[in-house]
C-alpha cells in the first residue's frame, strides 16, 4: 500500500519539492545539490546562453526524453536534445522536476519537464492481484504480458537489480509480495503511457536503459504503437556514444549489436589489413589507457602482463589449453535482450561453472565481472559478489583445474586473451573481443552476435553442457570464423560509436568512474555545425535501425 501511495504522490509537482526539502535535511543531499548548482552556475557563464538557444523553429512534432536529474548527465545529454532540436523536434523531458533538475534544463533550452508519472492512473491493486494468480512458476512470470507489454521480464529484471540477487524463489512470500505490488507499478505505467501517446502525439522516444519499470513499459507502448524509439548508450571509451533506432523487428535486439542491413555492409565491405590494424589498435589503446567501457570502470587500475606472467600468476598447467568463463552480473540488465538458454545468468553461470569441474582435460579460469567493484562501491554495497556467493553456496570448494579471477584483479581482460583458448559467455562484450582474436566462442543467448558466422550456438542447455565435456575436442575457428568476427568487431567498435566534438563525455578513473561532461563549441554557429550534430541529425531523420559510418 505504502509503494502504491508513494508511486502516486510522484505524480505531483508540489509533493516532488516538499520531498526536495525534506532530502535536504541530511547534510549529503544538501551538499550533493549545492556542487550541482555550482557546476551550472560555473557552466552557464561560459556555454549557458549557446545551449538554450533552439536551433530551429521545431516544427516536426514532440520528441520525448526520459530525463535525468544530475547536471553531469543533464549535459551529456545535450549532444541528443540539441540534434533533435536540429531535426526540427520540440522536446518533451520526462524526469523528477526538481527545482534543480527544472532550472538545470531551462539552462540548456528545455522548460517542458514534467514527471512520467503524472501521466499514469493511481494503481489498481486489485487487478494486480488477480493477475499475479496467474503465475505459478518463473516462467509464467518472465512470459506475463499485459494489453502486449512485456510485464513480466521488466518486473523481473528491476526486482532482481533492487535487491541484487541473481535469481528470484516465487515460492518466497517476501518475492511474491514485491512482485505483486510491482504489477500494479507495471500496469499503471502501461495505461501512463498510452496516456502520454495519446495527449503529446509523440514523434520519437528517447530513453537509455529500456528493460527497467517503467521505462521497458513505455518502450513497449511506443513500439507497438508504431513510434520509433532510439535508445543512447556510452560506447566502449571515453567521448563515445551508440545509437540504435526500434521498431516492432527488432526490439529484442541489443544496442551494440548490428542490424542487418549493417552487417550486409560488413560482410560486403573490401577487407584489408589497414581495417585490421585500426581495430586492433581501437581495442588495445582502450584496455591500455583504462578507457574500456569506462563507465562502469572495467580496467581502472589494471596492469598489462604478457603470456609467462599470467601462466605463472594463475598457476595454469602449461599443457593444457585454457577456457575462460566470462559471468554476467547477475542482477544487472538479465532480461533485457534476447532469449537466454537457461533460466537466467546465475543459473547458466552455475551450470557451466559445474561442467567446467567435470573436464579437467583443460585449465579453466572463472573471470568475475570487473563491473562489480564500481557498482558495490556506487550502491554502497560491501562484500562479496554474487558470483562469488553462488560459487561458495552451490558449488563448494573448486578443483585444482577451475580458478576464480576477482572482480579486481590486477590482470587486464586484455592480457587473459593471450593464454585463452575457449570463451564462454551467454551474449557479452567478450565474445566479440575473443572472436576477433582467433579464439572459440561459445554463447548461451540470443539478442546480439549469435548466428553471425564466428560463435558456436545451442538450441538448448543439453547441447550446450553436452559440448562443454567435450570442449577440448573442438576444431579451433576457421580463417573464414575469424575474419568475420573482425567485420562484426570493427562495425561495432570503430564504425557504430559516435565521435563527439561539442561535448567532452569522460569518466574518472576513481572508485565510483564518476562522470565528467563539458561543452567544447564556443557559439551557436559552432554548435549548429558541429559534425557530431550532424551526423546524429541526419540520421535521426533516416530510416536506418543503426548510427554506422563506414
Amino acid at each position: 500500500m505504502l509503494k502504491s501511495i508513494k508511486f502516486a504522490l510522484h505524480s505531483y509537482k508540489s509533493i516532488v519539492y516538499i520531498v526536495d526539502l525534506l532530502k535536504g535535511i541530511k547534510k549529503s543531499y544538501r551538499d550533493a545539490k549545492r556542487l550541482h548548482y555550482q557546476q551550472l552556475t560555473a557552466w552557464q557563464e561560459y556555454a549557458g546562453k549557446i545551449m538554450s538557444t533552439p536551433l530551429s523553429d521545431q516544427q516536426r512534432g514532440t520528441a520525448v526524453i526520459f530525463g535525468w536529474s544530475q547536471f553531469e548527465q543533464i549535459l551529456a545529454e545535450s549532444i541528443v536534445r540539441k540534434s533533435l532540436e536540429l531535426g526540427q523536434y520540440r522536446i518533451k523531458v520526462l524526469t523528477s522536476p526538481t527545482p534543480f533538475v527544472q532550472a538545470a534544463y531551462a539552462a540548456m533550452g528545455v522548460n517542458d519537464v514534467e514527471a512520467f508519472h503524472s501521466y499514469c492512473p493511481i494503481i489498481n491493486q486489485k487487478e494486480a492481484d488477480s493477475l499475479v494468480k496467474t503465475v505459478t512458476n518463473f516462467q509464467d512470470l518472465i512470459e506475463l504480458e499485459y494489453d502486449e507489454v512485456k510485464i513480466g521480464k521488466y518486473i523481473s529484471s528491476t526486482l532482481m537489480r533492487r535487491t541484487r540477487q541473481g535469481s528470484l524463489d516465487l515460492n518466497n512470500p517476501t518475492v511474491k509480495s514485491q512482485i505483486t505490488s510491482l504489477l500494479g507499478q507495471s500496469i499503471a505505467s502501461i495505461k501512463g503511457a498510452q496516456a502520454l501517446v495519446a495527449k503529446v502525439d509523440p514523434q520519437v522516444l528517447i530513453t537509455v536503459d529500456r528493460g527497467y519499470s517503467p521505462y521497458g513499459e513505455v518502450f513497449d507502448v511506443f513500439v507497438n504503437a508504431g513510434i520509433q524509439v532510439i535508445t543512447w548508450n556510452v560506447a566502449h571509451r571515453d567521448n563515445t556514444i551508440m545509437f540504435k533506432r526500434y521498431n516492432m523487428g527488432n526490439r529484442d535486439a541489443h544496442p551494440s549489436s548490428l542490424s542487418e542491413r549493417s552487417w550486409e555492409k560488413l560482410r560486403e565491405l573490401e577487407w584489408t589489413n589497414k581495417h585490421k590494424e585500426t581495430l586492433y589498435s581501437e581495442l588495445s589503446s582502450s584496455y591500455e589507457s583504462g578507457e574500456w567501457y569506462g563507465e562502469v570502470g572495467t580496467q581502472f587500475g589494471k596492469s598489462t602482463f604478457d603470456t609467462d606472467q599470467i601462466k605463472n600468476k594463475l598457476k595454469l598447467d602449461k599443457s593444457k589449453k585454457t577456457a575462460i568463463i566470462f559471468s554476467h552480473i547477475f542482477w544487472d540488465a538479465t532480461f533485457f535482450w534476447g532469449e537466454d538458454l537457461f533460466r537466467d545468468y546465475e543459473d547458466w553461470f552455475v551450470q557451466t561453472v559445474k561442467a567446467a569441474c567435470h573436464n579437467n582435460q583443460l585449465n579453466w579460469l572463472i573471470k568475475v565481472h570487473p563491473a562489480n567493484t564500481t557498482k558495490d562501491r556506487r550502491d554502497g554495497i560491501v562484500g562479496d559478489s554474487s558470483e562469488i556467493i553462488a560459487l561458495r553456496e552451490k558449488i563448494g570448494p573448486l578443483p585444482e583445474h577451475v580458478k576464480v579471477i576477482e572482480a579486481d584483479t590486477e590482470i587486464n581482460t586484455w592480457s587473459l586473451f593471450k593464454v585463452m583458448d575457449y570463451c564462454l559467455t551467454v551474449r557479452g562484450t567478450v565474445g566479440i573481443e575473443a572472436g576477433l582474436l582467433g579464439k572459440t566462442v561459445l554463447t548461451a543467448g540470443t539478442g546480439r552476435y549469435d548466428h553471425c558466422g564466428f560463435t558456436h550456438d545451442f538450441d538448448t542447455p543439453e547441447e550446450y553442457l553436452k559440448c562443454l565435456a567435450s570442449l577440448h575436442t573442438i576444431a579451433e575457428p576457421t580463417p573464414i570464423m575469424n575474419e568475420m568476427a573482425q567485420r562484426y568487431g570493427y562495425g561495432v567498435f570503430v564504425c557504430r560509436p559516435l565521435l563527439l566534438k561539442s561535448i567532452n563525455l569522460q569518466f574518472k578513473q576513481d572508485s565510483k568512474a564518476s562522470l565528467m561532461t563539458d561543452s567544447t563549441v564556443k557559439s551557436i554557429e559552432e554548435l549548429k555545425s558541429a559534425s557530431d550534430l550532424k551526423s546524429l541529425t541526419d540520421w535521426i531523420q533516416s530510416e536506418d535501425e543503426d548510427l554506422l559510418v563506414l
